[in-house]
Parts: C-alpha cells; sequence; structure tokens
C-alpha cells in the first residue's frame, strides 16, 4: 500500500478513515449538530464517502490553549468541541476534505487517519471454557526432609542424567 499513487487507484475503491476534530467552543451549544453537519457530513457526502460511526461533540477543557486566527484577529481558546467520525471514500478525495476543513474558521484542529483494513479474528472461546481446559494440579505429597549429602547427591543425578 506505501508507495502507491493515489491516481492510479480504482476510481471505485474506497478506504476506511478517521478524523478526529475540535471546533471553536464560540458555537453556540445548540447549533454544533448543524454545524457539524456542514462542515464535516456533507463534505464526506459530496466526496462520494459514507458515514460508519461517529460520536457527537463533546465541550472539553484543553490540556493547553490554542491560538487560531479569525477575521484578522489571534484568539486563544481553552476548551473546545471534541468529536471523532468514522468513514469510507476513495483516497484521491482526502487532499479535498483536508483543504474544506483545514480553511474553516470554526475548525480549530483535526487529524485524519487511514484505520487498518478489517481483519477477520477468531472467535475468543468463553472464559468458563478455558478454565475446564487447563488440567488440574496434581496435590504434591509432602516429602520427608533430606540431608546435605542426600540433597547434593540427588542433584549431581539430576545434572548428569540431563547431559
Amino acid at each position: 500500500m506505501k508507495g502507491e499513487n493515489i491516481d492510479d487507484l480504482e476510481a471505485g475503491e474506497t478506504r476506511r478513515y478517521e478524523v478526529g476534530y475540535l471546533l471553536v467552543p464560540t458555537i453556540a451549544a445548540e447549533s454544533v449538530a448543524g454545524t457539524v453537519d456542514t462542515l464535516i457530513r456533507d463534505p464526506i457526502a459530496k466526496a462520494g464517502g459514507q458515514i460508519i460511526a461517529g460520536d457527537g461533540p463533546k465541550l472539553i477543557l484543553l490540556m493547553y490553549p490554542i491560538r487560531k486566527t479569525i477575521g484578522n484577529k489571534n484568539l486563544r481558546f481553552k476548551e473546545a468541541y471534541f468529536a471523532s467520525l468514522r468513514f469510507t471514500v476513495a483516497p484521491n478525495q482526502i487532499v479535498s476534505l483536508d483543504q474544506s476543513w483545514r480553511f474553516s474558521p470554526a475548525m480549530l484542529r483535526f487529524l485524519i487517519i487511514e484505520l487498518p483494513a478489517l481483519v477477520e479474528e477468531p472467535p475468543r472461546r468463553p472464559k468458563a471454557e478455558l478454565v475446564s481446559a487447563i488440567p488440574p494440579v496434581k496435590p504434591v505429597p509432602p516429602t520427608e526432609a533430606m540431608s546435605q549429602v542426600e540433597m547434593d547427591r540427588e542433584i549431581d543425578n539430576l545434572l548428569y542424567v540431563s547431559q
């Protein structure tokens, strides 16, 4: 997959991606869903993509302030709406999605990653089956105390027999 030219891929081939994003907190709480639809979901649909899963944005406190220039003003934000969205789209459409989100005044930050191909995992065995598959431990009968000479002789026998 690495080193492939995006233009050489078949037009119908899609891949799975995930975008994590931060929206400016100045968006009114009741209009956040509409902003996500117009800013994130609509461009994916226009690019021929299909949304797989996503959660609604939540207002979070940022670990450090993020600066963004909006309308010739440098603003600092200490909180933002955070969410992620999984979708499928042709790889040659990622650049256009990146450009549409990069210059949006409502978008603080975003990151698009390609998800690995789905791999069929073998079904997992229930815990009860795993426990029953382990043989029971046999109790060791108590032994009489050995003298130092007997212990040395037993160790020598074990060492020389295994060689």
